[in-house]
């Protein structure tokens, strides 16, 4: 099934529970917080979500909602969406519906919550079609309805190939101290092959966009400095950006690159370019970075066994070494970020990993060893299929994520609609 397929939806909502096996030292048991109805409430939730501090979830659906759309296909644009947490359980209420054309459509990153406590992400499509930064947040009470509590605004459209700046965002923005927004376009920029950009405050909730780098420039052919950027960048301590490319490198494998200050603009340096097959091949997803700065990331395809690599990448002078920690097995297709708890433990999700459908697992750390737990097996039935998104953790350890399809409801092409899950430990 290739990522990101958009796929449109129709019926009710549920909540279940599923005992887990028992893995060592610990009892879990999953349950469906939500599934996707293809209503107001959006369907196929391909991204990951986030947790505010007092243990909310926020995320967004691609598809789905109560906005026509030209841009991705089947109707719905896509939708924000909160569970809040009330007692033991949790409310689903949808937050926003996308539109298209004029604010976006089809998400398909993580919400970031920003310095003044709203939330940014980004659109793969809408606008003049090639996606958009945005940002929304409570409408003032007395306008709120039940299907539409937040308002939205455009911070950057991208032109796409016409313009130069990039377009087709996959990946989550970030912050720096001083509120420049960072992220990448997948798509565009001077060669077409992708883009690193800053959105810096210009004043009354206007941002200005800044090209920080764009990858293959028309001298390096065939793209030694990476290619087709699909997650987001993050920094570290020094102020130095990383992220991944899917291909281009020394064998078109990928890369993972680091975007340097440098006067008034940006260094390019690949720090690892994957070889493949063993190291891995085709890293959808950006790097996670830990308190020591060292990176963790993972690639969809790959390893020894053919179902991509889980690795780590640590600093040694101006130099990095590269580390293998896990090979999936083949066909397991892990496509986004890695995510720590709070004792340095791993954890992803895979597509296809399990029955085929997905699987949750956790890298336990002792040490300078990793144990591999299965935490989850997706069956495509009511508990959800394919989770293309990265996990959240409360602060019990308990484990929160998303399935693109599956769920007790049926969309137009027969795949159910996708639930937003929890593992309880």
């Amino acid at each position: 099934m290739p990522p990101f397929a958009v796929r449109s939806l129709l019926s009710a909502f549920l909540l279940l529970a599923f005992s887990l096996e028992p893995v060592p030292a610990t009892a879990q048991s999953f349950s469906v917080l939500h599934t996707f109805t293809d209503g107001a409430d959006g369907a196929l939730p391909v991204a990951g979500m986030i947790m505010d501090q007092a243990g909310n979830l926020y995320g967004t659906a691609m598809s789905g909602g109560t906005g026509g759309c030209s841009d991705n296909g089947p109707p719905g644009c896509g939708t924000i969406f909160e569970l809040k947490q009330h007692n033991n359980s949790y409310i689903f209420n949808p937050l926003y519906s996308f539109v298209g054309r004029t604010d976006g459509a089809a998400p398909q990153a993580r919400l970031t919550i920003g310095p003044n406590a709203t939330y940014y992400g980004t659109t793969y499509g809408g606008c003049v079609g090639f996606g958009v930064v945005f940002n929304a947040g409570p409408l003032p009470t007395p306008l709120r309805t039940p299907l539409l509590q937040f308002h939205e605004s455009v911070l950057d459209c991208f032109a796409g190939f016409g313009g130069g700046d990039g377009g087709n965002p996959r990946g989550p923005v970030i912050f720096d101290q001083a509120g420049n927004i960072y992220g990448t376009t997948s798509t565009g920029g001077i060669n077409a092959e992708g883009t690193v950009f800053e959105l810096s405050p210009a004043g009354g909730g206007t941002y200005t966009e800044k090209l920080l780098y764009s990858f293959c420039p028309p001298a390096l052919p065939p793209c030694p400095d990476g290619q087709t950027p699909l997650d987001g960048v993050v920094f570290d301590s020094a102020g130095n950006i990383y992220g991944t490319t899917l291909g281009g490198g020394s064998n078109n494998s990928g890369v993972v690159f680091e975007l340097s200050p440098s006067g008034a603009g940006w260094t390019e340096r690949v720090i690892y370019s994957f070889q493949g097959p063993n190291d891995g091949e085709n890293p959808q997803s950006g790097v996670a970075i830990d308190n020591a700065g060292n990176l963790y990331g993972n690639t969809a395809e790959g390893g020894s066994d053919g179902g991509g690599t889980i690795y780590e990448l640590s600093p040694n002078g101006s130099n990095w070494n590269f580390n293998v920690l896990y090979n999936s097995p083949f066909g397991s297709y892990p496509v986004d970020r890695v995510t720590f708890d709070s004792s340095g433990n791993l954890y992803e999700t895979t597509v296809n990993g399990g029955y085929g459908y997905g699987e949750v697992l956790e890298l336990a750390r002792s040490g300078n060893n990793w144990t591999y737990v299965d935490l989850y097996d997706f069956t495509n039935g009511i508990d959800g299929s394919y989770p293309y998104g990265s996990v959240v953790l409360d602060s019990s350890g308990n484990v929160y994520g998303t399935a693109e399809n599956g769920g007790n409801n049926t969309c137009y092409n027969g795949h159910g609609c996708g639930v937003v899950w929890k593992i309880t430990r």
